[in-house]
């Protein structure tokens, strides 16, 4: 907390750790994080839009019209989520990355 003004600067704490994982394009270096935030102080990123994920089974018996429609709701959160604050943080410490994700933790 208070290390500077950044997003993650926000987080009153938290752990991580890194991991790599191999896939058939290389290395996937990464890092998991659980951070306690500040709900008076939010870091900028989109996680209270997040669509809901469906399982094969429940995506199967949905209309194309409704594919279409989860599909496009799914293009517009990637999008903001790709322009938030925390991303565009995330691109600065890493040189070409703005993946990110953020999810409550929820119970």
């Amino acid at each position: 907390k208070g290390l500077g003004k950044t997003q993650l600067g926000k987080s009153d704490g938290g752990v991580f750790s890194y991991e790599l994982t191999k896939s058939k394009s290389g290395w996937h270096p990464h890092c998991h994080m659980v951070v306690m935030l500040d709900p008076e102080n939010p870091i900028d990123f989109p996680f209270d839009t997040r669509p809901q994920k469906y399982d094969k089974e429940a995506w199967s018996k949905l209309s194309p019209l409704e594919k279409k429609n989860e599909k496009a709701l799914w293009q517009k959160w990637g999008a903001d989520a790709s322009n938030s604050a925390l991303a565009k943080e995330w691109e600065k410490i890493t040189g070409d990355s703005k993946i990110v994700d953020i999810r409550p933790i929820e119970g």
